[in-house]
Formats: C-alpha cells, structure tokens, sequence
C-alpha cells in the first residue's frame, strides 16, 4: 500500500475511533470512509470546505477526528520538506 490516506483508513485506531463517534453505526462509517475517499481521489473540495461538509452530514465528533488526521498529516509533511537550498 503506497497510498498514505489508505493506509490512515485501515488503522484500527483510527477506524475505531471514527465508529465510536458515528455511535458504532457501520453504515455509517463506510459512508464516512466512502465520502473521505472520493473527495480526496477527486479533489472535489477544499480541505475546509470538507471538514464542514463532514460537520453538517455526520457530526461534530467525526469532525474533530477528520481535523485531527489533517494536522496530523500536514505537520507530517512540514516536518520532511527539506529547508529550500538545504542539500545533502
């Protein structure tokens, strides 16, 4: 698996903590996962506008959780973008 959003998705962790906020429904989730794949594959919102998307159709703790995983993921990338001009 090369793709890091997928392998975010398939972390038990994280599932986990997304089903619990859902209130354990499964149908849930998967429509929660399903949503988060499309509009990252397509790139069919801004990162913001995603983020209250998921606010307005499923709920504020799915919200803070999908927050959470894009902090996450762009201080992630902050921390290994090398400094400009920095060479090995």
């Amino acid at each position: 698996m090369t793709d890091p959003n997928e392998s975010l998705f398939l972390d038990l962790n994280f599932r986990t903590a997304l089903l619990e906020s859902l209130d354990w429904d499964e149908n849930q989730l998967d429509s929660l996962l399903k949503y988060l794949q499309d509009n990252l594959d397509f790139v069919t919102q801004t990162p913001d506008d995603l983020l209250i998307s998921i606010k307005n159709i499923y709920n504020v703790a799915a919200f803070n959780i999908i927050e959470k995983m894009f902090i996450d993921a762009y201080i992630l990338n902050i921390a290994n973008k090398p400094e400009d001009g920095y060479e090995h």
